[in-house]
């Protein structure tokens, strides 16, 4: 109780409530909020297009999450989203990073980085795409956690195309994409947290990495499959989308590659929520 009041002290608890940006917007910090968490996940490159050699898949985008951020209520925050990159003949493109910034003064909050498109011929190396990192903000505080989103596979003088990259996990990375070919160095890994890999869906084209869901860890998103008639698809982790033949999954998934046009990386997203004893990666994200 308050000393000399009746009012029990639950009632003067911070409100509940959440906020989900599947485009940049505007946000303004309600009225008795002095306090916020976010998650931010950034958008999956394209997988490259060419026919000419491989054909490499877009990277997963980073995810990254801060917690018990001090804030005004009536504070104007600016909410970035970033686009997933499109698919071409020639070079995936990349996606894009989202963030969250303070209009008054510009000081980031919190990023995470676009996953790189998926390089067209490409023929030199193993080694695919690199991750969406997870970004600082820029006012000098780390985030609080968040992993890269995974990069791609491509076999050495083999014209198969590459699996995207699975979106950044909570608890690490996201899952490289693979392709065909016994050696376990090609096949697609699981995410942490994040997207898994995405494989080859035929030897001209691949799936896309799973996307990652913003309600807070859950379950990591498993592995494609290059083989016999299993899925290949890499699936969502955390309540993501999958990957598909057509697509990285929402958010933040990348985009196979293909001997025609490259497939595109999914869109990232920001989830921004308040209320007590709320923060990330898993203590009551996911209430409404």
């Amino acid at each position: 109780m308050i000393p000399g009041s009746t009012i029990p002290f639950l009632l003067l608890d911070p409100p509940f409530g959440q906020e989900l940006f599947e485009s940049s917007s505007m946000f303004v910090i309600p009225s008795s909020v002095v306090s916020i968490s976010i998650v931010a996940v950034g958008g999956g490159g394209a997988g490259s297009g060419s026919n000419v050699s491989v054909d490499e898949g877009g990277a997963g985008g980073g995810l990254s999450y801060r917690n018990n951020i001090l804030v005004t209520p009536g504070e104007e925050l600016f909410v970035v989203v970033g686009l997933g990159g499109e698919g071409s003949i020639g070079d995936g493109e990349n996606g894009e990073d989202s963030w969250v910034e303070r209009t008054a003064g510009g000081a980031i909050l919190i990023k995470a980085g676009g996953g790189p498109g998926g390089v067209g011929g490409f023929s030199g190396s193993l080694a695919g795409g690199k991750g969406g990192l997870t970004l600082l903000a820029e006012d000098g505080i780390p985030s609080d956690g968040g992993g890269d989103g995974g990069g791609s596979a491509v076999r050495l003088n083999k014209a198969f195309a590459g699996g995207g990259g699975g979106a950044g996990g909570y608890s690490g990375n996201g899952g490289k994409g693979g392709t065909q070919g016994s050696n376990s160095i090609y096949m697609p890994t699981a995410g942490q947290g994040g997207g898994g890999g995405g494989a080859y869906f035929d030897k001209s084209n691949a799936s896309g990495g799973g996307g990652v869901g913003l309600l807070g860890e859950g379950v990591s998103g498993a592995a494609g499959f290059s083989r016999g008639s299993q899925t290949n698809f890499g699936k969502g982790g955390s309540d993501g989308a999958d990957g598909d033949s057509s697509s990285g999954g929402n958010y933040g998934g990348g985009g196979g590659g293909s001997d025609f046009q490259g497939k595109p990386g999914a869109n990232g997203g920001v989830r921004i929520i308040w209320g007590r004893n709320r923060s990330f990666p898993s203590n009551h994200t996911g209430d409404k």
